[in-house]
């Protein structure tokens, strides 16, 4: 016997809903122009928001491959692709830190935080699927 719709309750996928908030975080950051002047959005800002949202399509790709035998190693290349994007956006952030004066690791501790999380979820996914 199933559980009532109206009893269900949202259990949540932790690598994708760190990669959609992470992709939320970053993108109101890059945006407010108190921590991402104008000047600086098209060539800098716009780069994160974008590898924000590859590391949550890669996540999305790779939790949506059936995990059977024959597909682990496209699974698992999607898993690494994700955690590439994530260690690709820290080096973004920490230059973005070193040339606009108003990105501090202060207003950043959201975004860095969530990355963290994202970036634990995925190893742990590649541990799990090994």
């Amino acid at each position: 016997m199933g559980v009532y719709e109206k009893d269900r309750t949202h259990t949540g996928f932790t690598p994708i809903d760190n990669a959609a908030d992470l992709m939320d975080e970053v993108a109101k950051y890059v945006y407010n122009e108190k921590y991402t002047p104008k000047k600086y959005r098209l060539t800098l800002g716009l780069d994160l928001v974008h590898k924000a949202d590859e590391i949550y399509d890669n996540a999305t790709f790779a939790n949506e491959i059936y995990l059977k035998k024959e597909n682990y190693a496209a699974r698992r290349r999607l898993w690494t692709k994700a955690m590439a994007n994530c260690k690709q956006l820290d080096r973004k952030l920490q230059r973005m830190r070193a040339v606009i004066p108003s990105s501090t690791l202060e207003n950043m501790k959201e975004i860095l935080k969530l990355l963290n999380l994202e970036k634990g979820a995925i190893a742990e996914r590649l541990d799990r699927e090994r």
